[in-house]
């Protein structure tokens, strides 16, 4: 494993409890401003969709555990995937299943900060 993959591991870490407390000060840093993130029904959300949910309460994820996961990192881009199993409410519907996440990171000014994603429902 390379430093890169070490650093992107602990950056996935960190989203993680970011997106279990809601941390939306957190996720504002992990987060780039540009990024284009695919959610489970095709919709195409913006850094402020993903943040707004946070702040509005209209995500609330009570358990995020990640399995299977492959981290390809360079020296300025890693990409992600990783199996997650999910609970929590989304804009007032309870939902649990495993969702498979893509993540692509991007290092600039010395910071990892995701810039496009997508998740993909797997059922349950």
């Amino acid at each position: 494993m390379n430093s890169e993959q070490s650093e992107i591991e602990i950056a996935e870490q960190t989203l993680r409890t970011a997106m279990l407390a809601s941390d939306v000060q957190t996720l504002d840093q992990l987060i780039d401003d540009d990024l284009l993130f695919i959610g489970p029904d095709g919709s195409v959300l913006s850094k402020e969709d993903d943040l707004g949910f946070h702040r509005s309460g209209e995500q609330r994820i009570t358990a995020l555990n990640f399995q299977d996961q492959y981290i390809r990192a360079g020296e300025s881009v890693a990409s992600v995937s990783v199996l997650a199993c999910v609970a929590g409410v989304f804009k007032g519907h309870a939902f649990e299943g495993r969702f498979r996440y893509l993540r692509v990171w991007h290092r600039t000014s010395g910071r990892w900060r995701v810039v496009a994603g997508s998740v993909f429902a797997l059922g349950k």
